[in-house]
Formats: structure tokens, C-alpha cells, sequence
């Protein structure tokens, strides 16, 4: 029964406040079930014997974990009171809204005003979009629609059936031209008013706005023209990209929303969570209201480090603010997938025992050099960090220079004492704040380059000169065999027997600028013409695809993920070969779906290459397993198939089991991992 008269729910001012429950039981009942104590102890605003208090934010995952409660047979909670908790939630909070009707807000009379007609699962999104967003009290929703399903149309026409006056859209540099300008041209049977950041032209009260992810800074400038109309629509195209929320650009993308105080925020990727729960937050800070910025380190708290049981929430509250299509609904053939293994005369120097050596005698040496050296190094550290703040109280000292000195110096002593007592996973936030504070304040206000050049040099070897040490043998030894290791297997892999096998054209990836140039040299040397896409050619993205297009002659198309893996529709090539499998699953995916999209009429072919050292781990081939952690985390948190999945069937390998391993092989610390988050990097 319930305690007194029966449980009771008042929401107010954003909180929601519970009474007449056994708070305790059901405290214990959600650490047990969820295996961790951080559902409770953050989730809690307030907790008592017979009540608590929650952010209004978090009701979905109230109710939901009444539902897991009283599901379970081992509970303390009375499930009278939990089921009438859940009808007190309907009843008395904004819970009661997602049970409403609500008028209609898209006008589907206008999809007459573009040359396409949505398909099925397109029709479905539009419909879903009406009836959801006021539901749950959103501004917007996360299109997670696989790489290739058509979501530059899906939100071109969900704007033009909301009829919005004015819409900005925010891409990948190499989306500017080739996907969205050039979409919104042919998509409209009237010709439409586009602005584009990077021509430089004055702003006119064009309707399009197109901003690559750099150009944030400008359109943040512009608010107050874009404002000169109230009916606005916000998109941000490939929104993976932008999902570290302690950086520069996503924090300038959120602030661009809050100012316009857009009602529709689309969100569209084909992979939305790359790997990590926590890469959620800047969508719930663009799309809902309820997440604040208290909210948001709640959250932050709970989510931390991936707990299987914990991620079940996650999964269930994305499930409810976004819209998915899998890969299934394109109705295109599955792509045929062929692990092209490589043996070359001197494979065994890429083994991870052999590596395993070099790695040793780079790091006794490093830790005997900088052993040498840390106390010099330490007293022109702190003599640097104060002729920063002597220059700064000399030019333009207050009261706020003063509280973001101290609470440097604050951050900076938890860093170097949590690095010295083993526990630097545990201040990861803090090394951020440190690392701002540096930039900002301390870099720019040393009065010589020679004293700049210092400090970048020294910080890290005084705050962490394991991590510096780390980062030294990831670049100089493992980043160093990685390439070499693609570049050694290139003359070895039958190019020639691959172009010839395919209908269409070939694009050949890698991670590394290196094998790029040296296999662009090798093909011209055996007599082909092909094209390239990297870095330094970015900015002829355009004219290149372009050409690969139109040129029968030119094939095949080199490129690196980071320069054409996201993005870029590339249905003119049937064929991929990837030298190096990336190490992030997101990556993957979405390299595929290049050739494997909507407007594919040919089968896709996929080629992986490893190299092929018997029994013997070898740094090539020891890629794929990462590969699969990276998977199974997005599998968890999304709660949906990855759509290629690398051997189908086997179990995949927790971070966990794969660090023990790598430990193990090597004998050495698990910085081996590259790419892998902080807090699995700092575990050293």
C-alpha cells in the first residue's frame, strides 16, 4: 500500500516531486537492477524516506524504470505504488501531453511544390515528425537515417511542408556544393534563393543559408538578420560530427539554436552515436528544452563509462526523440564483403611482438629523458604560468580574471595529484579546463615566442609525462607501423584484378595521406589515371567527384575517410577497397554507404585488407577487432542493428576483454589504443 494517502506528483518549475512512496526500496531497487549506483545517486535531486524530487527531464526514465521494477520478481517496491507512481506521472506532469492529440502542423499539400515524391519510409518520417515533436515537448528531432536513405530530401521537405520562411542549413564542407546546394536546386520546381557562406557575397534575405561546420562563427554573427523572419528551420547535416559537447563548434551550434529559438532543429546523420553515450548531450541541448545545463551534468554523471544497463535508458529515450531507417528499407541488395588478406616477404616486422620491442626501448628511453629533466622543467612551468597572469593583471586585471586564475590553479593541482597517485581517468574534465585555461589565458599572454614555444613544450611533460610519453610512442611507433604496414602490402594487392571485376568504378580508402601519394604513384606507373582526395586537395572536392563522374578514363578515385568518407553521394562506383579498415565503426558505415545509397543500381563490393601473418597478431590485422568494440557500443546505445556488421556471428569484444589482451600481447600499457576516449586511454 501506499504510504498515507496514497502516492502523489506535482510538477513545478521544472522539477518533479514524489510523495508518499518508499523511497529507499525503490532506491535499492533501481542500484540492483541497473547493476550501478548511478542512476539513483544522480538522477535524485532530493531523496527522503517517503519521497524525492527529480528534474522534470527525466520522467521518461522514471516511468520506465518503474516498468523494469515491477517486472522483476526479486523487488522491494510495492507495485501498487509503482503503477500508481506511473499514473500520477500521466496525470500530473508533461508525461500526460505524449497520450494528447494534437492539430496538425505540417501542410502535406506542399510536397506538390518538389519534383520528388517522398517514398514510403520518407512519407512515414513526415507523419512521425507532426505528431511526435509536440508530444514530447521537442524542438526537433534526430533523423537517424542509415548513410544513403535520402535525409538532404526528407528535411527539405519537411521544412517546405512546415513552410518555413527561412532555413539554415549546417554540412560538412565537402556537402556544401555537391549535396546541398545542388539538391535544393532540383528538388524545388521553383527556383529557390540560395546563400552561401564561402562566396562572400552580402546576405539578401535569401531563403537557403548554407554554412560548413567553420563558418559557425559567422552565422552565429548573422542571428539578427536571420531573425528578421520568425519561421525558421535549422539543419545540421552529418550531426556525428559535432557531438563533443566541450567542444568549440558544437557549443557554437547549440548557442545558434538557443538565440534563434528555432522550433525545428533537425538532426541528421546515418551514424548519430559514434561509440560513446555521453555523444547524446548536444542533441538534447539543441532539441529539448528540459535539458539544462544542471540537467546535462546529471546526465554526464550517469551515463559515464558505458554501463550496459544504463545504456537500456539511453537507448529507450533516444527511441522516443528520434526517427530511424535501417538500411533494410532501401530495398538494395546487401553489399558482398571480401576480407583480402596480404602477404608480403617482411610481414613478421609488423607483428605485435615485434612492435611490442621497439615500443620498450622507446619508452625506457623517453622515461630516462625526461626523468633528466622534469624538476628544470617543472620550476619554468610555474615560472611561465606567472608571467602570464603578471601580464594579464598588468593590462586588464578584474574580478573574473581573478576566480578563472584560481580556479586553474585549482584544476591544475587535481590533474598533477590524480596523475600522481594513478587515478587521471578520474579528472578528465578537469585536464579540459586546463588545457582551455592554458590556451586562452596563459599562451597568448607570454610575453616572447620563445616562451610560448616553451610552455606547449613542457605542460604535458609537468601535468602527465606518462600521457606525453603515450601520445609520443602512438605517433612516432604505432601511428609510424600503421602507415608503413598499408604502404608495404600496396604492390602485393591485385588492384588490377579488382578494377577490371566491376561494372562501375573504384574507390580505394585509407586513414593515412602517405598511402594515398604512394599508391597514386604506383597506379600511374602502371599505367592508370587516378584521381585523389585528401587534405590538402579538399577544397577541389567538388571539380574532382566531378570529373570522376564524367571521365571514363579516370579510375580509380584515392581517397582518405576524412576527406570523403562522410557526405559525398559516389553511386558512380560500385567497387571499394579499403587498405586500412578505420578504427571507428561510424566511419566505416558510412564509407560504404558512399557507393551502397539510394540511386545504387549495381551490386557493391567491398574489399577489407589486412595483412596475413599466420598465427602471429600483426598491427593490420588487430584494426578489425576495434572495429567490433566500436560496433557493439553503437548496437547497445541505439538500440538497432549496425547495417554492415564485419563477421556476422561472432561474439563481439568488449573494451574491456580487448585491453586485457592487448596488455597481455604486448606487455605494455593500454595507450596502444588509439582513438579510443580519455577515460580508456588514461587508464595507464
Amino acid at each position: 500500500m501506499g504510504y498515507f494517502f496514497g502516492v502523489s506528483v506535482k510538477e513545478e518549475n521544472s522539477k518533479i516531486y514524489v510523495k508518499s512512496l518508499h523511497a529507499k526500496n525503490f532506491h535499492a531497487d533501481i542500484d540492483r537492477i541497473f547493476k550501478t549506483s548511478r542512476v539513483g545517486k544522480y538522477m535524485f535531486t532530493l531523496i527522503g524516506r517517503t519521497s524525492f524530487v527529480i528534474d522534470s527531464f527525466f520522467a521518461l526514465e522514471l516511468y520506465y524504470i518503474c516498468d523494469k521494477i515491477i517486472k522483476n520478481r526479486y523487488r522491494r517496491s510495492n507495485v501498487k505504488d509503482l503503477k500508481s507512481l506511473q499514473e500520477e506521472l500521466m496525470k500530473n506532469t508533461w508525461l500526460g501531453k505524449t497520450e494528447k492529440e494534437f492539430p496538425p502542423r505540417l501542410d502535406f499539400s506542399r510536397l506538390k511544390n518538389l519534383t520528388l515524391e517522398p517514398l514510403e519510409f520518407q512519407d512515414r518520417f513526415l507523419k512521425h515528425y507532426d505528431t511526435t515533436v509536440p508530444r514530447y515537448n521537442l524542438n526537433g528531432m534526430l533523423l537517424a537515417g542509415t548513410a544513403g536513405s535520402g535525409k538532404t530530401f526528407i528535411t527539405l521537405a519537411l521544412h517546405e511542408c512546415l513552410n518555413k520562411d527561412r532555413e539554415v542549413v549546417i554540412c560538412p564542407k565537402n556537402a556544401v556544393y555537391t549535396v546541398w546546394q545542388k539538391s535544393i536546386l532540383s528538388l524545388f520546381k521553383k527556383e529557390q534563393s540560395v546563400w552561401i557562406y564561402d562566396q562572400r557575397k552580402p546576405y539578401k534575405n535569401e531563403r537557403f543559408l548554407i554554412f560548413h561546420y567553420e563558418g559557425l562563427e559567422t552565422a552565429y554573427d548573422m542571428i539578427d538578420e536571420i531573425m528578421s523572419v520568425s519561421n525558421i528551420g535549422i539543419t545540421l547535416d552529418e550531426s556525428h560530427n559535432l557531438n563533443e559537447i566541450v567542444s568549440l563548434r558544437t557549443q557554437r551550434f547549440i548557442d545558434f539554436c538557443d538565440r534563434l529559438k528555432c522550433q525545428d532543429v533537425i538532426l541528421a546523420s546515418g551514424t548519430p552515436i559514434k561509440a560513446m553515450s555521453l555523444e547524446a548531450i548536444p542533441l538534447f541541448r539543441a532539441i529539448d528544452p528540459l535539458f539544462t545545463k544542471e540537467v546535462e551534468e546529471k546526465f554526464r554523471r550517469m551515463y559515464a563509462g558505458n554501463v550496459s544497463a544504463v545504456t537500456e535508458l539511453l537507448s529507450q529515450r533516444i527511441n522516443n526523440v528520434s526517427f530511424k531507417i535501417e538500411k533494410t528499407e532501401l530495398n538494395l541488395d546487401k553489399p558482398i564483403f571480401n576480407e583480402l588478406k596480404v602477404v608480403i616477404p617482411d610481414g613478421e616486422r609488423f607483428t605485435l611482438k615485434a612492435i611490442a620491442i621497439e615500443m620498450e626501448a622507446f619508452i625506457t628511453k623517453q622515461q630516462k629523458y625526461y626523468k633528466s629533466r622534469i624538476d628544470q622543467d617543472t620550476k619554468d612551468f610555474f615560472k611561465l604560468i606567472e608571467i602570464a597572469y603578471a601580464n594579464i593583471q598588468r593590462y586588464r586585471f578584474n574580478r573574473e580574471e581573478e576566480h578563472l586564475y584560481s580556479e586553474y590553479q585549482t584544476n591544475l593541482q587535481f590533474v598533477m595529484k590524480s596523475y600522481k597517485n594513478g587515478s587521471i581517468m578520474n579528472a578528465s574534465k578537469e585536464i579540459v579546463a586546463c588545457n582551455r585555461y592554458e590556451k586562452t589565458k596563459v599562451i597568448p599572454n607570454l610575453s616572447t615566442k620563445e616562451q610560448r614555444d616553451q610552455f606547449k613544450e613542457i605542460r604535458s611533460i609537468v601535468k602527465y609525462v606518462g600521457l606525453k610519453i603515450q601520445g609520443e610512442c602512438l605517433g612516432r611507433i604505432l601511428g609510424r607501423q600503421r602507415i608503413d604496414v598499408s604502404i608495404a602490402m600496396l604492390p602485393y594487392i591485385p588492384f588490377d584484378e579488382i578494377f577490371n571485376s566491376t561494372e562501375k568504378k573504384t574507390i580505394v580508402f585509407t586513414s593515412y595521406v602517405d598511402v594515398l601519394e604512394t599508391l597514386n604513384t604506383q597506379l600511374k606507373s602502371d599505367g592508370l589515371s587516378p584521381l585523389v582526395v585528401y587534405g590538402k586537395a579538399n577544397d577541389e572536392v567538388n571539380t574532382t567527384v566531378k570529373a570522376f563522374e564524367r571521365s571514363s578514363d579516370l579510375n580509380p578515385l584515392i581517397a582518405t575517410y576524412a576527406s570523403l568518407s562522410t557526405a559525398v553521394p559516389l553511386v558512380m562506383a560500385d567497387t571499394m577497397i579499403m587498405v586500412n579498415v578505420p578504427f571507428r565503426d561510424y566511419v566505416f558505415q558510412q564509407a560504404v554507404s558512399r557507393c551502397h545509397r539510394l540511386g545504387a543500381d549495381t551490386q557493391v563490393c567491398v574489399y577489407t585488407v589486412s595483412l596475413d601473418t599466420g598465427n602471429e597478431i600483426n598491427i593490420s590485422s588487430r584494426t578489425l577487432d576495434i572495429l567490433k568494440w566500436s560496433q557493439d557500443q553503437i548496437e547497445k546505445i541505439m538500440d538497432m542493428d549496425v547495417p554492415f556488421k564485419l563477421e556476422e556471428g561472432e561474439e563481439s569484444i568488449s573494451i574491456e576483454a580487448l585491453d586485457e589482451t592487448l596488455i597481455k600481447e604486448l606487455k605494455l600499457p593500454s595507450f596502444i589504443m588509439e582513438e579510443l576516449p580519455l577515460s580508456v586511454l588514461t587508464k595507464w
